[in-house]
């Protein structure tokens, strides 16, 4: 486990995507390394900046284009 940490933290910083959300998900769940939520945070922040929030954008779409009206997010995957 150890490792593998290690080869998705070296992997996360030259800035593949997705080993920068593994990485964020170890720290803030204490997998392969002690849990850290302060380094947590940081990836965390770095997630954004590479556009890894997928899920708030197609929240933002979604209520954009008024799909919103019952106010539950439940309401996404049945708008779609």
């Amino acid at each position: 486990m150890e490792k593998a940490f290690h080869s998705c933290q070296k992997a996360a910083e030259i800035g593949l995507a997705g080993t920068i959300s593994n990485l964020t998900n170890c720290y803030y769940n204490g997998k392969g390394a002690g849990k850290d939520l302060k380094n947590a945070f940081c990836w965390y922040q770095k997630q954004q900046k590479v556009g890894m929030q997928m899920r708030s954008l197609i929240w933002q779409i979604f209520t954009t284009l008024g799909g919103d009206k019952g106010g539950s997010r439940k309401n996404l995957f049945s708008y779609w």
